[in-house]
């Protein structure tokens, strides 16, 4: 069947379901008719697919503002379709991408994500990547439609601008998006812009970009952004996400329904743009992985690079200095975090280059960069299960954890979020626990220092004493977790060189949404994420800027690595 002959044979239900996620990733499903879920990914940086976090591997594409840089459009449309791919590798069929934001203040935490601080040019960018990507029968999403250039208060946020600035610096991109590429879908932001929540702005979503425009594709919501239910249905967002949905459930549409104040006409169309998604995307095959245009480009660009030095062979000895040297620092992380097959730090990128010329490389972190404690290096934390780098993570199904363990996971990494995303023997997200187990050892002695900070409640031991306590209460909250998590709380403990200490975290579920008083102050998809974050730094009392200058003087040139982290 025809979109056109499966709207028409819709019931009213069933018409209403396709306007909210079925899932966290996914659209619904019809069983009825055969209409299949839709599945979408993060793209902004790769296609993650639906579990967020340390899990999957999938290539890891430069952030946004790196490939600004190269002010290639051909590439941005090779780089649209290698996402394709990607994304069909993850059975995904819509790319959460590209992120086209533009950069108007410095504190932007989202920056890097987008191509510039120009609209004509983010918009030229913007429309390659986007013919790429549905090139290969997979469709592009435009985000965040409009003015979301702040994270700063980002779900409330009201953006007052007058209608020239907004046109010709924050729509622009979009209408040239539309006009060079007709984008599938696009998103919506959280923030207001004068005064009405973007996702049911009747002039941003109807009059621009329906009437204007002349666009017809879905309109999505952020991920939680979803304000209302009447208005961002009458006024033109056809797909609220994630699902189970908040707006758009039989029980909050019952009244409004009742009463005749939903547009069925809107409710047709929307129903009709989600169907006509399917019918774009179809279905697809798992193809064989896409590598080579990654190795071609870095090829091309090792071929005309400048050398750090006029003479490699001249270079006998090398300094390498800066603590993210030998860290990946790969992306700002958030949403457009990659778990890549494989990482290559810069110090080892270096120390392969000069072995041809037996060039002898040292090495000095030079300062401390973490607003936190780092998290444990993989060299010093393992599962004690498997012994593999990382935790073990036992899932209990109330906040008992002498109860029986009813899943078992690894983390790769001591800094875990559960984006919704359980073992499917929890399956709800309230009334569990999870604890981590590891196994830590030390390369020094001496007084080391250990961070916890978490979502909820949750509890950090050494060998069996309690070390720290977060309560998990509701309060002015840190950057971490997305801004849900509590700050960071630490504690310096006595630890010997080469001992095997046992670390546990016990980590309640927050339930924040079960207590009438808190549930109406939550943040969008509050509910939904729970998480730890163990630190660990080891004592030392050395003047690193000192030392690392004293190491450049004795060689014969030195690279100094700088920047920030996703922190």
């Amino acid at each position: 069947m025809s979109a056109p002959e499966i709207l028409a044979a819709l019931s009213l239900d069933e018409k209403l379901s396709l306007l909210a996620g079925g899932s966290q990733w996914r659209t619904a499903a019809i069983d009825r008719l055969g209409v299949p879920t839709l599945k979408v990914s993060d793209g902004s940086s790769g296609a993650r697919g639906e579990i967020f976090g340390e899990n999957v591997p999938a290539a890891f594409l430069p952030c946004g503002v790196s490939l600004g840089a190269t002010w290639d459009v051909e590439l941005m449309q090779e780089i649209g379709q290698l996402l394709a791919d990607e994304c069909k590798s993850k059975s995904a069929s819509v790319s959460l991408a590209p992120t086209m934001c533009i950069h108007r203040h410095p504190l932007g935490g989202r920056n890097f994500e987008s191509f510039s601080e120009d609209p004509f040019f983010t918009g030229k960018l913007a429309a390659a990547h986007i013919r790429g990507l549905q090139s290969r029968g997979v469709g592009a999403t435009p985000k965040h439609f409009v003015a979301n250039d702040q994270e700063t208060k980002r779900f409330k946020v009201n953006a007052h601008i007058d209608p020239r600035a907004l046109r010709e610096v924050y729509l622009l991109p979009f209408q040239m998006a539309v006009r060079e590429a007709d984008p599938w879908c696009m998103m919506t932001t959280y923030n207001k812009v004068n005064g009405h929540h973007c996702d049911a702005s009747k002039e941003l979503l109807t009059d621009i970009a329906r009437d204007e425009w002349e666009w017809d594709g879905v309109f999505m919501s952020d991920w939680g952004g979803t304000t209302s239910t009447v208005d961002s249905i009458n006024h033109g967002l056809d797909l609220e996400m994630p699902g189970p949905s908040m707006w758009r459930s039989m029980e909050a549409l019952e009244k409004p329904l009742r009463d005749g104040a939903i547009n069925m006409h809107r409710v047709d169309d929307s129903a009709r743009r989600v169907l006509a998604l399917l019918e774009k995307t179809g279905r697809h095959e798992r193809p064989a992985p896409q590598g080579c245009m990654f190795r071609d480009h870095a090829s091309e660009e090792q071929q005309g690079r400048t050398a750090p030095a006029a003479e490699e062979e001249s270079i006998s000895t090398l300094a390498v200095v800066g603590p993210n040297a030998k860290r990946v620092v790969a992306g700002g992380g958030g949403s457009s975090y990659i778990k890549a097959p494989s990482w290559t730090s810069v110090h080892d990128s270096i120390e392969r280059e000069f072995a041809q010329y037996g060039t002898k490389v040292r090495f000095h972190e030079g300062s401390k960069l973490n607003r936190y404690l780092p998290t444990p290096s993989p060299v010093i934390i393992s599962n004690p299960d498997t012994g593999n780098p990382g935790a073990c993570i036992d899932w209990h199904l109330s906040h008992d954890l002498s109860t029986e363990t009813v899943a078992k996971t690894h983390a790769d990494d001591l800094y875990f979020m559960s984006f919704g995303d359980v073992p499917k023997e929890v399956g709800r997200p309230v009334d569990f626990s999870f604890r981590v187990r590891a196994i830590l050892k030390p390369l020094t002695t001496g007084t080391h220092h250990l961070s916890l900070a978490s979502i909820g409640p949750a509890k950090l031991f050494v060998d069996n004493e309690k070390i720290l306590h977060q309560s998990g209460a509701f309060e002015e909250r840190s950057t971490l977790f997305f801004t849900y998590g509590s700050g960071e709380l630490r504690a310096s403990l006595f630890m010997e060189a080469g001992r095997e200490y046992r670390i546990r975290v016990d980590c309640l579920s927050h339930d924040r949404q079960l207590d009438a008083a808190i549930a109406p102050l939550m943040e969008p998809m509050e509910e939904k994420f729970q998480g730890f974050r163990l630190g660990y730094e080891e004592w030392g009392q050395t003047d690193l800027p000192a030392e690392a200058a004293q190491l450049a003087e004795g060689c014969d040139a030195a690279i100094v690595v700088v920047g920030r982290d996703k922190e």
